[in-house]
């Protein structure tokens, strides 16, 4: 089961007088159990990416799927996700982590 899907998701950011492109075109399915690496140059838009996946960031364009490929995150989603299916950790020497969680919590 996908923990994170992304389909074509686009950012760019406005730099000066110029549209700088971090992230271009990019689809990927991460699966639970699964660790992953972001590897690249300085520059490259890693940590965009992160913040994308981790919804920091909204995407320019295309799309972000959350535990169940059915259900697309929208804007104003983004708490309610927050509050019961991600856990975002960022800091150890520019390592970022992010947990989906697989099953709801129990209260």
């Amino acid at each position: 089961m996908e923990a994170i899907k992304i389909i074509n998701i686009s950012k760019k950011y406005q730099l000066k007088s110029e549209n700088v492109i971090a992230v271009n075109g990019v689809s990927y399915s991460f699966l639970y159990g699964k660790l992953y690496a972001i590897m690249g140059h300085s520059g490259s838009g890693k940590s965009t990416l992160i913040h994308c996946l981790g919804l920091l960031d909204k995407v320019d364009s295309g799309k972000i799927y959350i535990n169940d490929t059915s259900k697309i995150i929208k804007t104003n989603d983004i708490v309610s996700v927050y509050n019961n299916e991600i856990y975002y950790i960022k800091g150890i020497k520019n390592l970022n982590i992010i947990e989906i969680q697989q099953e709801k919590k129990k209260l």
